[in-house]
């Protein structure tokens, strides 16, 4: 599939599941009596704040998303980069580490490529923040839906960003990986064109 279209459906979906979102909590909670999200909870925030605030962080995923699609980055592979995650260390930290290096390093330095981060940033954040939205959204129709009580026993374990986080952590996971896969392989096709015009 190509970039665009990506970009297309990611942006559709972002949009459809923040509205739904915004929509279900005004059906059941017009005067936010009951929304759990900490601008209105702790800093007594009303609906304009709520829709700004939102509006611009999905602007800003979306800027990220348009950005992934306008603009790939052109990598210039050293040739210690042999797979996907050698790639996806190169990409980060401008270097290959072992994976067990590799992995140490996400959880305890902080990447200096930046442009990197927000292409990474604007492919996996509007399907991971749409699902979390939608997790949000049937949160509210747990009165109407009562067959799903196992769903809404884990919610109260759970309890609020878990019960929306929780579900979007694994496709979180997947599109990364889906991401430095698509990407890698881009970079290979890019060099090996740029090898058979030098021929």
């Amino acid at each position: 599939m190509r970039r665009g279209t990506i970009a297309i459906i990611w942006a559709a979906v972002l949009l459809l599941a923040r509205t739904t979102d915004a929509g279900v909590t005004y059906h059941y909670s017009p005067d936010l009596a009951n929304e759990a999200n900490p601008l209105v909870k702790y800093v007594d925030q009303g609906w304009p704040a709520l829709l700004v605030v939102n509006g611009v962080l999905s602007a800003l995923v979306l800027a990220c998303t348009v950005y992934w699609w306008r603009r790939p980055i052109r990598y210039v592979l050293p040739a210690n980069v042999s797979g996907v995650w050698t790639f996806a260390s190169y990409a980060l930290y401008g270097r290959v580490y072992s994976p067990g290096r590799f992995v140490l390093a996400m959880f305890t330095r902080l990447t200096g490529n930046w442009r990197h981060i927000a292409q990474l940033f604007g492919f996996i954040f509007p399907p991971v923040v749409s699902i979390g939205s939608l997790a949000g959204a049937l949160t509210w129709a747990r009165r109407d839906f009562s067959s799903l009580s196992w769903y809404w026993r884990a919610c109260e374990v759970l309890g609020y960003p878990w019960y929306v986080l929780v579900p979007a952590m694994p496709f979180a996971v997947v599109l990364t990986v889906l991401f430095y896969r698509s990407e890698y392989r881009r970079c290979l096709r890019e060099q090996t064109s740029q090898v058979a015009c030098a021929c």
